[in-house]
């Protein structure tokens, strides 16, 4: 199981490489559990440094990808 997780951010990592631009930002918090649909645009990544979990890159502008614990 973590094996896979550590295989999946490597592919996400390089189609990162990918995009034609940069992700527009990197939202932090410390309080909001996960991320809302509305929040952010596709390819950007957010950080629940509470619960130490990553969600991203946004896979479209309403829809995020689950969560992996760092």
């Amino acid at each position: 199981m973590r094996k896979d997780l550590i295989i999946q951010l490597q592919q996400d990592q390089r189609s990162l490489l990918d995009l034609l631009e940069a992700p527009s930002r990197v939202i932090v918090s410390t309080t909001q559990i996960r991320p809302t649909n509305n929040q952010g645009k596709s390819g950007d990544y957010f950080i629940n440094q509470t619960t130490r979990t990553i969600y991203g890159p946004k896979i479209s502008d309403t829809e995020w990808p689950e969560g992996i614990n760092y």
